[in-house]
């Protein structure tokens, strides 16, 4: 059975070591090809890409130098030696019968590692393929050619004009490239580029370069699920996943974003994992009444009927302020009726809505943890998540969660709880967004 060529694999030192050996002893690039199992083209090219030429002193003399007799070329009469020795002048630039040396060897050979003639004698360049020297020229080249960019002063200019202010405000590199393809890169090129100090935008605009301090130890809390009250009975995760097999409507996820800790102020946010959408409302109190309260402006804002469609179902966590479960779910407008229906995640596993816990990295690129809440209104946040909703994401394939909702939901629903599109080059997810 024939034996499968190697396909597709780089020579190593070995394999050159063996390809020297084998041009020592006069064998044909076709018979090394066979030992080697490989392509012969595969060898004529290693040969002639890393081979190396040798220019002696003779390589540019004339190539009648052996049996040049000539005197006397120049208009020193005192001379009588022989031109092509002379010392002072160069006889191949004043002397009228100079023949200027052939490049290459009329040789059969491909290399001059077997030629009887490979001396200094020889009045044509030599070329020599040694295996050492041909891995260092093949592993510089390598190198090399990941180093830098492959990038024009323009292009450069142009990536930095377009590019740095978006880092600045927020944006990641690779929703960048998405929205500018006439810049013609990658994202990894765009974070290579910022790395490097090329752009006027430095590593510290790449949120997730960045490394974090390892997490100091701490202490396993105890998790107990048994410990559930009586109200929940029938809204617990179990009660959950038992509903969905039968449920085919939109489920919410809901949250709350807490600011200062000795504080009261908080967002209450409200997720759309279909399409990625948030809406924040902000809270005076971290309690129940005020969770309550600002369910009930939400529907008054909306009507009973488009909150019912837009929110029919609520997934949230344990937290003490959701405990106020039949003010949570029961209407402000409809008496007696009901506007939602509560379920609850299980305890210590805020992983059951992680699409809203993730979401809520945004809202900290903006207002950072820690930071206090009660110096804005809900305009102010209306303004944040516009940015936050106006920003495309990969999961979504480069649209933003403001596109996908306008295609399911009620044009006057944004209008309503007072949110707008930003164009893409405008988003800012950076506290500079607040200080404007």
């Amino acid at each position: 059975m024939k034996k499968k060529k190697r396909e597709n694999c780089h020579f190593n030192l070995s394999d050159r070591i063996e390809i020297e050996s084998g041009l020592n002893s006069g064998t044909s690039v076709r018979q090394i090809a066979k030992k080697m199992n490989v392509s012969p083209s595969s060898i004529s090219r290693e040969i002639t890409r890393n081979s190396t030429i040798r220019r002696g002193a003779c390589v540019d003399k004339c190539r009648l130098y052996s049996t040049c007799h000539i005197r006397k070329v120049c208009d020193y009469k005192g001379c009588n030696n022989q031109c092509k020795s002379c010392k002072k002048y160069e006889c191949t630039k004043l002397c009228p019968h100079f023949a200027s040396p052939q490049d290459r060897c009329p040789s059969k050979f491909p290399v001059c590692n077997a030629c009887p003639r490979k001396n200094y004698s020889c009045t044509f360049s030599q070329r020599f393929y040694r295996a050492k020297k041909a891995d260092e020229t093949a592993t510089k080249r390598g190198t090399e050619s990941r180093n830098g960019f492959n990038l024009t002063l323009e292009q450069f200019t142009k990536i930095d004009e377009i590019a740095s202010p978006l880092l600045k405000k927020g944006q990641s590199p690779r929703v960048i490239v998405i929205n500018h393809p006439e810049l013609g890169i990658c994202a990894k090129t765009l974070y290579r580029l910022t790395e490097c100090g090329e752009l006027s935008a430095n590593q510290f605009n790449l949120r997730n370069q960045l490394k974090r301090r390892p997490r100091k130890g701490l202490r396993p809390r105890k998790m107990n699920r048994e410990i559930v009250s009586v109200n929940k009975i029938g809204r617990r995760y179990e009660d959950y996943l038992e509903f969905i097999k039968t449920y085919s409507g939109p489920v919410a996820q809901m949250d709350t974003v807490i600011g200062k800790i000795d504080e009261g102020a908080c967002l209450l946010t409200i997720h759309l994992p279909q399409p990625h959408f948030q809406i924040a409302l902000i809270l005076d109190r971290h309690t129940s009444a005020s969770v309550v309260e600002a369910l009930n402006k939400l529907e008054t804002a909306l009507g009973a009927e488009l909150f019912s469609k837009i929110f029919p179902v609520i997934l949230t966590d344990n937290g003490t302020e959701f405990m106020d479960i039949d003010g949570m779910e029961g209407s402000c407008i409809v008496p007696g009726g009901k506007r939602t229906k509560i379920f609850f995640c299980e305890p210590n596993h805020s992983e059951q809505k992680g699409a809203c816990e993730n979401n809520h990295k945004y809202i900290r690129y903006i207002i950072p943890k820690g930071t206090s809440l009660e110096p804005y209104s809900q305009c102010d946040i209306n303004l944040v998540m516009s940015h936050i909703n106006s920003f495309a994401r990969d999961s979504l394939y480069g649209a933003t969660p403001f596109a996908i909702a306008k295609a399911t939901l009620p044009t006057d629903f944004f209008e309503l709880i007072g949110l707008s599109e930003i164009p893409c080059d405008d988003v800012i997810l950076t506290p500079d967004l607040l200080k404007k």
